[in-house]
């Protein structure tokens, strides 16, 4: 096929190119110039032009990168002796933002190569990144006086590379030494092997996590997925800022123990074939350098006989277990505790679970255990036990600093003195999330700094041994503690079992969680409530109306209700008080009361009515009221909500509401008679359904 862009190439003064020199040009005036044909190409090689003699771009076609040409040449007045052939293509860029790469480049004179053949099979060059690649392949014939083509055939096609080989990993482990607990606690090494699985996966996190100081063998081979497209080079990384680049002999790479750095890895493999294509994605094996560590509760024990016990109030079964202080900075030793001695000389992995908490009110310390109530606006207090069976137990303790404790008269402070590993997390970090009533909106705070952290120039520094939280919103409080190992949080060196979705997590798995999640939740989350309930003072010998048993009703007299509401709140908190101190109540208590009436209309269904006057009061102390007269049931329910906050319903978290039910026997409503009425006749129903007078 004839290529009729007027293409001419200048080669070594045989070929005629416009603007060459005239004493240059040899004497073709006897001599017909030879033709070119591509006989077997996926297009039409022909510039075509459309009817006002433009000229039309060729389609690109897409082949194979091994792809078999075939051409021919014919000479009308000699013999075609050869042909000369080029191959140009695009950048190896990736288009970026849109951008495509540079346009196709013409072929210069020393891209051509002389053959006698009239087919061959090409190895087109594409990228690792880029599989589709642009190419032009050229070919003129040269006749037997040395006259060539001067319309060389021509065609544009792009070459992809599909098929480039496949990586199997044979092996991709990781060795090293790590902790173990042993029968009561025992710690002892052991040198263990991990298999590395987990592919690199945008849309999932890590799965596979190995000892600090590993050893690392990866070993594979490749499989074919085109016989013709054979691996000759292989490119992998790790730490390594580059890839490094191997021969296809090398099958295998090690890494020695203690070579490669903590933190989250992913090694990556690629296999280049000749035309210079690879896999995409690439082969890869994502781990974390470093084994998370463990943790649990460890607070005091309920059952000593430490603590006395009381009920909550006297109109509360719930026992408490308490120990009045006189003293805290002389506090006693609390048995578990972990706020004395213990909490210096106890190891994290040597604390028992047990899954209590410590909470101070006023001169009052309590222990809790999961769904018990604590005041609200006191301090609690956890203590956690952990285990990490790889890092160093660089606790982050200086010196200098003037708030570490003196642990000479408790014979040694393990906890704060910094080692090689022991098994044991150096600190931990916490937060209490709160389900705020009443509503149930989620309150989380960020998750704190690890403690213990005694330096005084670092601008984290929380200098204490256990975590402390102060309880000051209403409402179910999610406390959770994650361990830190001595590599840091940002190594994996932190046990996040618990997702950050904590809330849902834990509600979740209380309803259907499976038993392995139900043993995590128990270990490593707590749940109560924060904010003594207020109650109504029933008992008191003012108190009005009656509270009866279930099944009786307080007789009343008349339709009038003697109303004198009285109530208490063991931890109040007025949020008027400006800077009321965590750890007590504050002077003043805050009530709201509404009181509301239930029983059947006029027309015999169940109503509630809130009168006006009786909604949202501070106090409710009236001599007589009369029940609704749109109410005209004798058995009536007067149900009184008392709430411990102001606006519990606009500011969540400030307090909650409970309500109680008094049970009411009055008589029935007295129907109002006019003469009207008296000289009325009788009709179905009664006259005080028929008029709806009601008794005032």
């Amino acid at each position: 096929m004839r290529l009729r862009a007027g293409l001419v190439v200048c080669l070594y003064a045989v070929l005629i190119v416009v603007g060459c020199r005239d004493p240059l040009v040899p004497n073709f005036e006897d001599n017909l110039p030879p033709e070119t044909w591509i006989t077997a190409a996926p297009q039409d090689t022909v510039t075509t032009l459309d009817p006002i003699g433009t000229v039309i771009p060729p389609v690109v076609g897409t082949i194979p990168v091994i792809f078999h040409l075939y051409w021919a040449g014919s000479d009308a007045d000699g013999d075609v002796v050869g042909y000369y052939y080029a191959v140009v293509e695009t950048s190896t860029a990736i288009p970026v933002g849109g951008i495509r790469p540079p346009r196709l480049p013409g072929p210069k004179p020393r891209d051509y190569r002389f053959t006698t053949r009239t087919d061959s099979t090409f190895i087109f060059n594409v990228a690792e990144f880029n599989p589709d690649r642009e190419h032009a392949f050229y070919i003129f014939a040269v006749d037997d006086k040395g006259r060539p083509d001067p319309t060389p055939a021509r065609f544009i096609f792009n070459a992809i590379d599909r098929y480039p080989p496949l990586i199997v990993f044979d092996e991709a482990s990781a060795t090293g030494r790590v902790f173990r607990q042993g029968p009561g606690g025992a710690l002892f090494t052991k040198d263990t092997t991990y298999a590395l699985t987990d592919t690199l996966n945008p849309q999932t996190v890590t799965k596979d996590f190995v000892p600090v100081g590993s050893a690392l063998t990866f070993r594979w081979h490749t499989e074919l997925r085109s016989p013709l497209l054979v691996p000759v080079e292989f490119k992998y990384k790790l730490d390594e800022t580059n890839f490094v680049s191997v021969d296809s002999s090398v099958q295998r790479i090690d890494y020695a123990a203690g070579a490669t750095s903590p933190g989250p890895k992913i090694f990556t493999l690629k296999a280049l074939d000749q035309a210079g294509g690879s896999r995409t994605p690439p082969s890869t094996r994502r781990f974390g350098l470093n084994l998370p560590p463990d943790t649990w509760w460890s607070g005091p024990d309920p059952n000593s006989p430490f603590w006395s016990s009381r009920p909550k109030h006297a109109h509360s079964t719930q026992q408490l277990k308490y120990r009045q202080v006189s003293n805290y900075a002389t506090l006693p030793p609390i048995p578990g505790g972990l706020v004395n001695c213990d909490s210096v000389t106890v190891l994290p992995s040597e604390r028992p679970f047990r899954p209590t908490f410590l909470e101070i009110w006023k001169d009052t310390i309590y222990v809790h255990a999961e769904g018990d109530t604590v005041h609200l606006n006191s301090w609690l207090i956890f203590s956690n036990g952990g285990f990490d069976q790889d890092s160093p137990y660089s606790v982050r303790v200086s010196p200098i600093d003037p708030a570490v404790p003196d642990t000479a008269a408790c014979g040694g402070g393990a906890v704060l003195r910094a080692g090689p590993a022991n098994g044991s997390p150096v600190g931990f970090r916490g937060f209490l999330g709160t389900a705020l009533d009443p509503f149930g909106s989620f309150s989380a705070p960020t998750i704190r700094g690890v403690y213990p952290l005694f330096d005084p120039v670092d601008f984290r520094r929380i200098p204490q041994i256990n975590g402390y939280q102060e309880a000051v919103l209403s409402g179910r409080g999610y406390a959770v503690m994650r361990a830190e190992d001595g590599n840091g949080q940002d190594l994996g060196g932190r046990d996040n079992d618990i997702p950050t979705s904590v809330k849902s997590w834990v509600d979740r798995v209380d309803e259907s969680g499976t038993p392995e999640e139900r043993i995590t939740r128990t270990k490593k989350v707590l749940t109560f409530w924060i904010n003594h309930n207020p109650f109504l003072l029933t008992s008191a010998p003012t108190f009005s109306p009656k509270l009866t048993p279930p099944g009786q009703r307080d007789t009343l007299a008349t339709r009038q209700v003697n109303i004198n509401l009285l109530a208490d709140d063991i931890d109040p908190l007025d949020p008027t008080v400006l800077l009321s101190p965590v750890g007590g109540p504050t002077p003043t208590k805050v009530f709201r009361f509404t009181v509301s009436f239930s029983g059947q209309n006029t027309n015999g269904r169940d109503t509630t009515i809130t009168p006006p006057d009786l909604y949202r009061l501070s106090t409710v102390n009236l001599l007589s009221y009369p029940i609704p007269p749109a109410i005209i049931d004798v058995d009536i329910d007067m149900i009184v909500e008392l709430c411990d906050c102001l606006e519990c319903e606009g500011q969540q978290g400030r307090g909650r509401c409970i309500t109680q039910t008094f049970s009411l026997h009055a008589p029935p409503p007295v129907a109002r008679t006019t003469a009207r009425a008296v000289q009325s006749r009788s009709g179905p129903g009664s006259s005080a359904a028929l008029s709806g007078g009601r008794t005032p």
